[in-house]
């Protein structure tokens, strides 16, 4: 064991174990062995024997809950782990486990109390203060569907609906949604101060000057009768989300929202105030391009590779994105070289292949294509990618044949309208009509749906 020896150890120990029957240490040992050795399979039984034994023995409840992680079964370990953390509160690594299992399956609230537990001594550890974020906006939108049931048609889902606008710099979007929100509550406290700020953003000061008076006239917080917007404002957000829970109104979800969000923020501004290391810049380049911020995170993939060059997670995120931000002259000779050195990656061939379509080139895409659905056939962009390469070949038959298989994925009706056009190449005018309707009804929901939005959010006058 001590040469690192696991799996030679534990045919010593099964020796062990069978002379001496019942003893909970060699159980232990030869589980721990065969975990050690990756031979889980073995170990699980080995370790619940030793479990039987002593319940209360922390390395067979910690190695248990491992190889249970490591196996995807969450749901077990998550008990045995927690058992393990009260018995020895100080083991971090058990925390890290408690936090797998627990985002595993779903329990944001249980996995942010442990990553919590975790920054006050890894304060520095970039991974956690981007997996906090993550869980507390996990929080968020699970507060949001609480709102959305007990307030369809509030004023507070009008609110978020029109701050996660603000976010995504829809400024007329998110000026519809305020409207609606004051139309619902006249004193509803932030939406006219948010609405001055669109106006400020679009060149209209005067207006804003309006709404910003507006907002003063509502006068200061009271803090004996609006105790969670106080607590907001005083960015108490965890005692503010306990009282907030037991508000089982709509008012109570909506300060929820707010809370687990201004959390995610401030975990993801305290991962941008770490020095700059290779994880921090993988995390914040990942978060870019969540965004569909594509340019700007591949500034970070850059940064990252420059210090770890020959990274090669890092270079295949960074090939993604230069394919994303349709960078092809820069990601082509990455990809040429990174397939050389895995020419059966599902995931190069399809980048390859696809960067090769979008430059109108299918003779050259096709093959790649093809590689990818072999290699991985539950990759349906490169399914999709690939019916387009059939069809820009004349390829009809091919083309549809791909076309179907991807089609319930279409929320727009560009794969029907392809369909359409390979049935119609190959001949076969009844297919293609039924996939032209299906198309032009999806488009026709989409324009109204564009439309109506664009008519209600047009940026008018404050109302008097």
């Amino acid at each position: 064991m001590a040469e690192g020896r696991f799996a030679e150890a534990a045919v010593v120990y099964k020796t062990l174990v069978q002379a001496v029957p019942g003893n909970a240490g060699l159980v232990l040992n030869l589980g721990m062995a065969q975990h050690m050795a990756g031979d889980d399979a073995s170990a699980i039984p080995t370790l619940e024997a030793a479990l039987k034994l002593r319940p209360d023995l922390p390395p067979a409840l910690i190695m248990l809950g491992d190889a249970y992680l490591k196996g995807d079964q969450p749901a077990k370990a998550l008990p045995l782990l927690r058992k393990a953390a009260a018995l020895d509160p100080g083991q971090r690594d058990v925390q890290r486990m408690l936090v797998q299992a627990a985002s595993a399956l779903n329990r944001h609230e249980e996995a942010a109390t442990h990553l919590r537990k975790l920054l006050e001594v890894e304060k520095a550890e970039p991974i956690l203060w981007s997996m906090a974020g993550r869980e507390y906006e996990a929080l968020a939108q699970e507060a949001f569907e609480k709102l959305e049931n007990l307030g369809p048609n509030s004023a507070y889902l009008a609110a978020l609906v029109a701050d996660s606008r603000v976010r995504g710099q829809q400024n007329r979007a998110a000026f519809y949604f305020y409207r609606q929100a004051l139309e619902r509550d006249s004193k509803l406290r932030g939406a006219h101060a948010a609405i001055a700020g669109i106006y400020r953003r679009t060149g209209h000061p005067d207006w804003a000057a309006i709404e910003e008076r507006a907002e003063a006239s509502l006068g200061p917080l009271n803090c004996a009768t609006e105790k969670l917007a106080c607590d907001f404002a005083a960015k108490r957000y965890l005692p503010l989300i306990t009282s907030a829970k037991l508000n089982r109104t709509a008012g109570g979800a909506f300060w929820q929202v707010r809370a687990w969000n201004a959390l995610a923020v401030e975990a993801f501004s305290r991962l941008e105030q770490l020095p700059d290391s290779a994880p921090k810049l993988e995390l914040q380049a990942e978060m870019l391009r969540d965004r569909k911020q594509y340019a700007e995170s591949v500034k970070f993939w850059r940064a990252a590779l420059a210090l770890v060059p020959g990274d090669a997670t890092i270079e295949h995120e960074l090939v993604m994105t230069l394919c994303m931000a349709q960078d092809f002259a820069a990601a082509q000779p990455m990809l040429d070289r990174l397939l050389k050195q895995e020419p059966g990656s599902a995931a190069l061939n399809f980048l390859q292949g696809d960067a090769y379509l979008n430059q109108q080139l299918p003779e050259k895409a096709l093959p790649y294509l093809q590689n990818a659905v072999t290699a991985d056939p539950r990759l349906l962009q490169a399914k999709a990618s690939l019916a387009r390469a059939f069809l820009q070949l004349g390829q009809a038959d091919n083309a549809a044949q791909y076309l179907n298989e991807v089609l319930p994925t279409d929320d727009d009706g560009t794969l029907h309208f392809e369909l359409a056009r390979a049935y119609r190449a190959a001949g076969k005018a009844d297919l293609a009509k039924q996939a032209m309707d299906r198309y032009l009804e999806l488009k026709r929901r989409s324009d109204e749906a564009q439309a109506e939005l664009e008519r209600q959010a047009e940026i008018s006058a404050p109302k008097n």
